[in-house]
This record gives C-alpha cells, sequence and structure tokens, in this order.
C-alpha cells in the first residue's frame, strides 16, 4: 500500500490563522516513513505524517496500542530518524489518543477525549487545551468532538480507498 500525505495545514474554523511554511511530501510504504531526508521504520500502523520545522511528526493509529490505557501515540523524530519526543496525555485515561494535526503552526492536534491541544514542537509537552465537544448530532445518535468527528471521516475515506 501506497499514499502520498502532502505536508500542509488543515483548514479548521479553530484554526484561521494557517502557516504554509513547509511543504514537503511524506510518503507511507508499509511499514516505512519517508521524508526528504531519510526514511523512519514505523513501530506501529500509521495514521498521518506531516516532515515541519526540521521534524518528522508521526500519529500512529491509537487503535495499535494497549487497551485500556493512553495511546500517547503522537511522536517527533529528528531528521536524522531518532526519535525527539513522544507527546504526553491530557490526564484522561483510555480515551487520551491523538487523532490529527489540525494546525503546524502552532502545533495543534486532536485528542479522542475532545480536546483540542497546542504541543511544544520542541519537548511534546502539552502547552494548552481546548474542550470541542459539541451538541448531539442525531445522525450518529450520540456527542461528538469536532477533532475526532474529522478525524473518524478520515479514517472512514482511507478504509474505503485502501481496504484498511
Amino acid at each position: 500500500m501506497i499514499f502520498n500525505i502532502l505536508v500542509s495545514y488543515k483548514a479548521s474554523l479553530a484554526t484561521p490563522t494557517l502557516s504554509w511554511a513547509a511543504h514537503m511530501t511524506v510518503t507511507i510504504r508499509g511499514d516505512e516513513i519517508v521524508y526528504s531526508k531519510g526514511r523512519i521504520k514505523a513501530p506501529y500502523p500509521v495514521f498521518e505524517a506531516h516532515e515541519v520545522a526540521g521534524r518528522v511528526l508521526v500519529s500512529y493509529d491509537y487503535m495499535a496500542f494497549p487497551r485500556g490505557e493512553p495511546s500517547r501515540n503522537l511522536f517527533a523524530y529528528e531528521l536524522d530518524g531518532n526519535q525527539l519526543w513522544r507527546a504526553e496525555g491530557v490526564g484522561f485515561g483510555a480515551t487520551d489518543g491523538y487523532t490529527n494535526i489540525i494546525s503546524e503552526s502552532p502545533l495543534v492536534v486532536g485528542n479522542f477525549a475532545c480536546f483540542d491541544c497546542t504541543i511544544d514542537i520542541n519537548t511534546g509537552k502539552v502547552i494548552d487545551k481546548t474542550f470541542t465537544k459539541s451538541l448531539p448530532n442525531p445522525l450518529l445518535n450520540t456527542h461528538a468532538c469536532k477533532s475526532s468527528t474529522h478525524w473518524l471521516t478520515q479514517r472512514w475515506a482511507k478504509q474505503a480507498r485502501f481496504g484498511v
């Protein structure tokens, strides 16, 4: 399975200012993440990868991590392939998994516990978090997070295209 992810920004109502600074193509080839300066062997299935600010940011599929505990599935690698950090959780236990990169600058990542988390790109520490749970969705018969709803839509589209 081969697919390309154009490294850019994701338009969102929560991120009205967007950065066009780094447009690199990151390619996922099986268990390899191929970026401008090399390759990284992916220890888990990759959901999303971006090359930004001299780092490769990788969001692994949180379903590949042990159940019942935070997945902390957002990692940053230096361009030489060494792991720089693993993002800290936001303190919500088993629902503490990252879903999608919303903005690169500042780094804002959706969390399955319904938070948009601003992450320090140098350390992986959560600088700020905004709760995003919405009103009930009659189509899903549930309340939904803005971030996780976007992520689920992407995951369903990926499954339809690639059968994964």
